[in-house]
């Protein structure tokens, strides 16, 4: 006896009663505290790009995600990275209240010092860091963009467009050049390469370093600030800057700090209101998974045959990671679905004699590895954030399996994992 959901609706007229399940999720709301921390991104003279963050790697990829954020302004991916880092001289920050509980008025009078935040770092999570840790990144990157490689690239294309009958370099905008093979273009420019614009930029006394701190409360914090003479006003709330090693001494003398940073006082500020804590979240990575399963009435064993999961998660950082997060995070809700299962109490896994021999893991043959498949919903825009996915995938795959089962054999279970003697017991 085989009951199971057909690989497409033309066999609806079998003999057996089957449909595909599915189910969708969108991730739930995560709490306000997960959008702050600090970044500093600097470029060396020979063009290595140092990446420092308060995000810390946990398994989840954060630290090929945010290596890899650099690209969209720097053109490749961050050398040297420095994760968990709790220490930020170059940019102190001053905190007070607590930003889940403080009021409007609190929030707008501590706002009167330039160096306070609502708070200073958060803790790292399974799925924060494709948003939250990627903004700051990309934020720093930025700033060492417009301020240090761009007015870099002006001044070498000036020289080299003189007489050329090429496109003057004054015309091009920031928007127009593009990053190509790790060199910045732009038309009827001649192509850059990081390590060049890094020792013109350096030569200039440019930006070539900034540390960055950003708050989120469902939205984020923005201030203005005087970037190398020019008025800025970037979705941050702290922010300082390194000059290159051919600084006037005006610029070398307004390092303060120990690694020769410039701490910015900001013009003004803007923090989300207080009255956004009761808001809900609009940073959802969306997923749905289609199952196609067998249960044998003679033992009561499941057998998941395929399943498709379908997920939109903006732009991703790292392809591989969120494929591989994919088929992890699905394995796991089979397992939570059929097999894993612990006894409470003494004789439970707190008494320390419990490993992979007495707990079912689900293995290769369970979960189809072989015949999974997977889409990735292409992004909005070219410019559309990335989103957190990876414990998310679990999810649906779960609620998936529960209804085919329940449509296979008549009875829906409301406890995990359904065992095979469950199913016996149900089916009578």
């Amino acid at each position: 006896m085989r009951f199971g959901v057909p690989r497409s609706n033309s066999s609806h007229g079998s003999s057996c009663s089957s449909v595909w399940k599915n189910t969708r999720v969108e991730k739930p709301p995560q709490s306000s505290s997960s959008g702050r921390h600090w970044t500093k991104v600097e470029l060396a003279p020979d063009g290595r790009i140092a990446l420092s963050h308060t995000g810390t790697e946990i398994g989840t990829g954060t630290s090929s995600g945010q290596a890899v954020a650099c690209v969209r302004w720097l053109g490749r991916p961050a050398d040297d990275l420095d994760m968990a880092v709790t220490a930020w001289p170059d940019l102190p920050v001053e905190t007070s209240g607590d930003p889940q509980a403080m009021s409007q008025a609190e929030q707008d009078r501590l706002a009167m010092n330039p160096r306070w935040s609502p708070t200073d770092a958060s803790a790292s999570s399974a799925s924060n860091s494709s948003y939250y840790f990627t903004h700051t990144t990309q934020e720093a990157a930025r700033i060492v963009f417009r301020h240090g490689v761009w007015p870099a690239a002006l001044a070498i294309w000036n020289d080299t467009t003189v007489g050329s009958g090429r496109a003057r370099s004054q015309d091009i905008r920031p928007e127009s050049v593009t990053w190509n093979d790790e060199h910045l273009t732009g038309p009827g420019l001649q192509p850059l390469s990081l390590s060049r614009l890094a020792r013109e930029a350096h030569a200039r006394g440019l930006v070539v370093g900034a540390v960055v701190h950003g708050f989120n409360r469902w939205q984020w914090a923005s201030a203005e600030f005087m970037v190398d003479g020019v008025a800025v006003q970037a979705p941050v709330d702290a922010l300082s800057i390194r000059y290159g090693e051919g600084a006037s001494a005006a610029k070398r003398a307004l390092a303060t700090t120990p690694n020769r940073y410039q701490v910015l006082e900001r013009r003004t500020v803007s923090f989300p209101p207080t009255q956004n804590n009761n808001a809900m979240v609009g940073y959802n990575t969306a997923v749905g998974t289609l199952a196609e399963l067998a249960v044998d009435a003679a033992t009561g064993k499941v057998a998941l045959l395929t399943h498709h999961t379908i997920l939109e998660c903006g732009n991703m950082l790292v392809p591989d990671l969120v494929s591989s997060q994919i088929q992890g995070g699905t394995a796991s809700g089979i397992g939570l679905a059929l097999h894993e299962q612990l006894p409470l109490y003494e004789d439970g896994p707190g008494d320390g004699t419990w490993n992979f021999n007495r707990y079912h893991l689900p293995r290769g043959d369970e979960v189809a590895v072989w015949a999974q498949t997977t889409e990735v919903l292409p992004p909005l825009s070219d410019t559309e954030s990335p989103k957190g996915m990876a414990e998310v995938v679990m999810i649906p795959i779960i609620a998936a399996i529960l209804n085919g089962v329940a449509h296979a054999i008549g009875h829906r279970f409301r406890t995990l994992p359904v065992t095979p003697d469950q199913i016996l017991e149900a089916l009578g």
